[in-house]
């Protein structure tokens, strides 16, 4: 299960921002990595930063995706994938680990929470899709996580059952490690997945990451935290 708070901070600004809680989950045994958070809290309050950042090629209007894979691209989600992504959330077999699969609402509120994280963040989860046919492949990307009260930043995925068992989810996720490196110059980078998902714990340990210690989520649910050093 995935919580997050809309508030005057982060999520929110202005004199009319009125305080919304959402709830927002995702995982499956092949096609996606868990997603947990909660009501994290910024860098303003708690005196941590995120994370460190060193973009390399960004500009005023942001950090651009991911460069493309042999075999993917990176795009930013906008309420035009509403229809893919809410039948990408909405699937059962994508959302085995979750509460439940997610409704339309729910997938719009997933889209608006990534559009905000590309504004404040330089990142968030991505549309992906195949290089050739632009087929809808998921979406795949990097999150600001809570882990036992502190702030980590994960790499995520989900993929359409469809496309499922070709590498797609190593490919992009791969690509997605190498983002939080050379581009945002992230200093760690982690994946939090739940106990039963072994081919996700598998996804991890092929980018990189390394299992460190199994833990409850703010939900009450058991996760397994894998995570590696990028420096």
């Amino acid at each position: 299960m995935l919580s997050f708070r809309l508030a005057a901070d982060p999520w929110c600004s202005g004199p009319t921002c009125q305080p919304v809680t959402l709830e927002i989950a995702g995982s499956n045994p092949v096609g996606s990595a868990n997603f947990e958070y909660t009501d994290a809290p910024s860098a303003a309050r708690t005196g941590r930063s995120l994370a460190a950042r060193r973009p390399v090629r960004g500009d005023t209007d942001g950090v651009p995706p991911p460069d493309p894979t042999a075999r993917l691209t990176f795009r930013e989600m906008t309420v035009d994938d509403l229809d893919v992504m809410a039948a990408l959330l909405g699937d059962p077999v994508v959302m085995a680990y979750s509460a439940h699969p997610k409704d339309r609402a729910e997938a719009l509120a997933w889209i608006e929470w990534n559009q905000h994280l590309y504004r404040e963040r330089d990142f968030g989860l991505w549309i992906v899709e195949e290089r050739e046919t632009r087929r809808f492949v998921g979406d795949c990307g990097l999150t600001p996580q809570e882990v036992d009260g502190t702030i980590e930043i994960e790499v995520g995925y989900h993929v359409s059952v469809a496309l499922q068992r070709r590498g797609y989810a190593t490919e992009a996720a791969a690509a997605c490690r190498a983002y939080a490196r050379d581009v945002l110059g992230l200093e760690r980078l982690i994946a939090l997945i739940h106990p039963d998902n072994v081919p996700s714990q598998r996804v991890a340990e092929k980018i990189g990451l390394r299992f460190e210690r199994a833990t409850i989520g703010p939900s009450g649910r058991p996760r397994r935290v894998y995570g590696a050093s990028l420096v």
